[in-house]
């Protein structure tokens, strides 16, 4: 990669100081980006034994080393937090709720890059509801009040006329997150999910509706024809696979029956 942006948006809700944090180039060549640099950065900041709901739990939204690049099965985004769904609840245990990511797809990954960054951390309670809404360079954020409470098919609706431009990319929670629901979900663009660990529920508990963000900008390769050959040769070995074949016809319930039959 020529251009690594190598930039982290970091959000403080309750301050509402918004940096743009460069990170070292060890940690991007030890951990890249997506699930291993979301998990580095968790494992620096947060405290031993902290509650899930605190404000200084943070959740991060972290696009993958490929994303924005027309590379197979690239299109991700890791969502990495404390979870909720995990804390032994009443017991002496509480504090010791495990670590989650989830993962989801769509193209709010890609725009993250897109717009500059590698990922969002967010920390800190907004006062009020609110949503962030990022333009490359420059990070509003927005009264979200007259959103809380709806469900995700009608906030998905009025949220595109609120913001009224078709090149934004956004995932936000409904009900169950705003009322933090131990299992609740982020939601991409209405029809991708980040399901595990309860997601959803630390966004609500930040009183944060949405993100969304639109980006101009484009990671680069270095030796873009080697690049392009690689990546069609990857394509042709993933279209002849069984594997993904499931994957393509099915989505994720195609891994149902194989799960079944081993056991699972």
């Amino acid at each position: 990669m020529e251009e690594y942006f190598g930039i982290i948006l970091d959000i403080n809700l309750t301050t509402r100081r918004i940096q743009k944090i460069k990170l070292s180039q060890e940690d991007i060549k030890l951990f890249m980006g997506g699930r291993g640099l979301a998990m580095k950065i968790l494992y620096d900041r947060i405290k031993p034994g902290i509650n899930p709901f605190s404000e200084e739990n943070p959740l991060i939204l972290m696009a993958g080393t490929f994303s924005g690049l027309p590379v197979p099965s690239s299109s991700r985004t890791c969502v990495v937090t404390k979870s909720p769904h995990t804390s032994p609840v009443k017991s002496e245990y509480e504090h010791a709720s495990t670590v989650t990511y989830s993962n989801m797809g769509g193209f709010f990954g890609p725009e993250v890059r897109f717009a500059g960054y590698e990922g969002i951390v967010i920390t800190g309670k907004a006062h009020f509801p609110v949503y962030i809404k990022i333009v490359d360079e420059k990070v509003e954020i927005v009264d979200a009040g007259k959103f809380w409470g709806m469900k995700t098919d009608k906030f998905d609706k009025e949220f595109k006329k609120e913001i009224n431009d078709n090149d934004f990319q956004s995932c936000y929670i409904g009900p169950a997150g705003e009322k933090m629901v131990s299992y609740a979900c982020i939601l991409n663009t209405a029809s991708k999910a980040a399901g595990r660990g309860g997601t959803g529920a630390i966004m609500g508990s930040k009183n944060l509706k949405a993100i969304a963000v639109k980006g101009t900008g484009m990671p680069n390769v270095k030796k873009p024809q080697e690049f392009m050959k690689l990546i069609g040769d990857a394509r042709i070995f993933f279209k002849d696979r069984t594997q993904t074949k499931w994957w393509r016809d099915y989505g994720t319930a195609g891994a149902l029956k194989p799960s079944s039959d081993g056991g699972s």
